[in-house]
Parts: structure tokens; C-alpha cells; sequence
């Protein structure tokens, strides 16, 4: 499967680009499971007009955006566009905003589902349920928005065998 993981880290105060270590891991995670991984990351507001063309040439199957809470703002807009771009195309958010405000990032146009706490087997699971067609909504982990009704999943345990995961 292709996923497509958004990082921003727009206008902030950091002088040099900082790399969305989350999603690294993540992307090291599917990609060790056999999945296409591509990141997209942006600094400035306007690096995100490169979005649809990215979007059109790497045709991702998910949409995942790692949000800290100053880049919140951001979430609408990248929905959108996913949305816009194709909207069968599950958008998903994680990272400590969405963990911190699950509730609050559902209620936004566009967003699908939430991950809470350690996501590589979470999203894992989720990736398998796009797969299937089954586009479950009982997998811990995740929050999700199915026709405006929030659904709550437990968190998972954490997972206490770190040398499963790649390095």
C-alpha cells in the first residue's frame, strides 16, 4: 500500500529544518511490513501548494499528518486537499495534538481518524483494514469520524519489545 505522511513545521521558531522523527519511525515501520512510504514536509505555508502535485504523482492510498498543536491550524487545510485530490482516500492524523485533542481534530471536514499513543501497530492494523475493504473502526489505537459519529478505541498496550522495530 502507498502512504503518504504530512509533517509541517511551518513558521516556527526552529532555524534549521527539523525532521518529523515520529514519522520517520513510522515510515521505517510500514516500509519494513512492505509498504510504499513517501514524506512530505513542509517550513514555510507556501511549501504546501507542492501538495496536489505530490499527491497526483505518488498517489498514496493514506493520508497521515504527524500535528504538534502549533501546527494545528493546518489540519483543515491539508484535508481539503486530500479531500479535493480524491476523496475516498482515508486522511488521518496523529502525533500530540491529535493524541492531546482526538475529539476536537475529528469534528474537522475531512479528517477520517486519529491515532492516540504508539501508532506502528495501530496503523498497521488500520492499513490492513483499508486493504481488506473492511474499513474497521474497533481497532485500538484510533479514533475515528464515521459519518459525524466519533468512535473511541481504548489505547494499546505499549509494546515492550523495541527490538522489533527497525533502527
Amino acid at each position: 500500500m502507498r502512504i503518504l505522511f504530512i509533517g509541517t513545521n511551518i513558521n516556527t521558531y526552529h532555524p534549521c529544518k527539523v525532521y518529523p522523527m515520529g514519522i520517520g519511525a513510522l515510515s521505517a515501520f510500514l516500509k519494513q511490513h512492505g509498504h510504499t512510504v513517501q514524506v512530505f514536509t513542509a517550513e514555510k505555508l507556501q511549501q504546501l501548494d507542492a501538495l496536489p502535485d505530490v499527491l497526483a504523482t505518488f498517489k498514496p492510498e493514506l493520508v497521515g499528518y504527524s500535528v504538534i498543536s502549533c501546527q494545528s491550524p493546518n489540519i483543515g487545510l491539508l484535508a481539503k486537499t486530500v479531500k479535493v485530490w480524491d476523496a475516498a482516500v482515508p486522511f488521518s492524523c496523529g502525533g500530540a495534538h491529535a493524541a492531546l485533542s482526538p475529539e476536537e481534530v475529528l469534528k474537522l471536514d475531512g479528517v477520517d481518524a486519529v491515532c492516540i499513543g504508539n501508532g506502528e501497530h495501530a496503523i498497521l492494523e488500520y492499513i490492513q483494514s483499508i486493504q481488506e475493504k473492511s474499513f474497521r473502526t474497533d481497532i485500538k489505537g484510533f479514533w475515528f469520524n464515521k459519518d459525524g459519529e466519533i468512535i473511541q478505541n481504548d489505547l494499546r498496550p505499549f509494546n515492550q519489545n523495541l527490538d522489533e522495530y527497525p533502527v
